[in-house]
């Protein structure tokens, strides 16, 4: 390198070819060494790609819920912890229809982070099914003897944000709940947001589908397999629908242990003044004062 370098700035003399001629002619330097492209900036030097994570390796989980639920991971479940009082306006409790009064709860659901679909459905049990994410219990289809509660002739009748409170003070819902305070814009031309957890683990969905439309395609469940806002590459979920079973009617997934309260019914009303049911709802239909059907 030293000997390129010495050459490249050398001048010779060249010979004189004639004598007589007192005038040197000098030879033409050498061409210099072309110099070496300077090294790229510390910021353009190609970074090695990233190794793709190891099967089976943990992956970060990401919540829906709720301000108003407190939330814990680990060990493969997630905790949601709320009192269960709506963060909506409710109808009055009691009244001509309904005894009860919205009485604040202990709720503590267990649920599943990577629910594991099961070899066949299994029964949705009478109460909570699974939970909304403002953290109030969502029940299946059926009232307190076992019939349509929504719906019919045996049903229930609902304040017009689709809930009611049972015997134990523990509101709840058995449809679709028009007025969860969701953190996402809702778009009526495309698919609905999470509104809750089943306790298999399998998220909720309002009732569109991705074009803005019923889904079509559900199971016995009341679920499919498709892309969501949440889950762009498809997920296994479940829909509410105006129809029945409203919403879920099986669990498509294994479902465990998962804490909770409240139940349909059985035990004497409630004494005492009706609870504070938290902050006014700011968007959606205005509820209404009293009992009213729920769709």
């Amino acid at each position: 390198m030293l000997l390129g370098a010495a050459m490249a700035g050398q001048v010779v003399m060249a010979q004189v070819a004639n004598p007589k001629d007192s005038r040197q002619k000098l030879r033409q330097p050498a061409a210099p060494a072309q110099p070496a492209p300077p090294a790229p900036k510390k910021d353009e030097r190609p970074q090695p790609s990233a190794k793709p994570a190891p099967a089976g390796a943990a992956v970060e989980f990401k919540h829906y819920f709720l301000e108003n639920v407190k939330v814990s991971v680990a060990n493969g479940r997630m905790s949601a912890e709320c009192n269960g009082l709506p963060n909506h306006e409710t109808g009055t409790f009691p009244n001509r229809d309904n005894p009860n009064y919205i009485l604040q709860q202990n709720y503590r659901w267990s649920i599943p982070t990577q629910p594991q679909r099961a070899s066949k459905p299994s029964a949705t049990p009478m109460g909570p099914i699974g939970v909304a994410i403002n953290g109030i219990p969502i029940f299946n289809y059926k009232n307190a003897s076992g019939r349509d509660a929504v719906k019919g002739p045996f049903a229930e009748v609902f304040d017009s944000c689709c809930g009611h409170p049972d015997p134990r003070g523990a509101y709840h819902y058995h449809q679709f709940p028009k007025c969860i305070k969701s953190p996402f814009k809702d778009d009526p031309t495309q698919h609905s947001h999470i509104i809750g957890y089943a306790f298999d683990g399998f998220t909720i969905y309002g009732i569109r589908d991705k074009d803005g439309k019923p889904p079509t395609d559900l199971d016995e469940c009341n679920g499919h397999f498709g892309p969501t806002p949440e889950f762009p590459n498809g997920v296994y979920h479940y829909h509410c629908t105006e129809t029945f079973p409203y919403t879920l009617s099986q669990y498509r997934g294994v479902v465990s242990a998962m804490g909770g309260g409240g139940g349909g019914g059985g035990s004497p009303p409630q004494k005492g003044p009706p609870s504070k049911a938290g902050p006014p709802f700011k968007g959606g239909p205005p509820p209404k004062k009293g009992p009213g059907k729920g769709f």
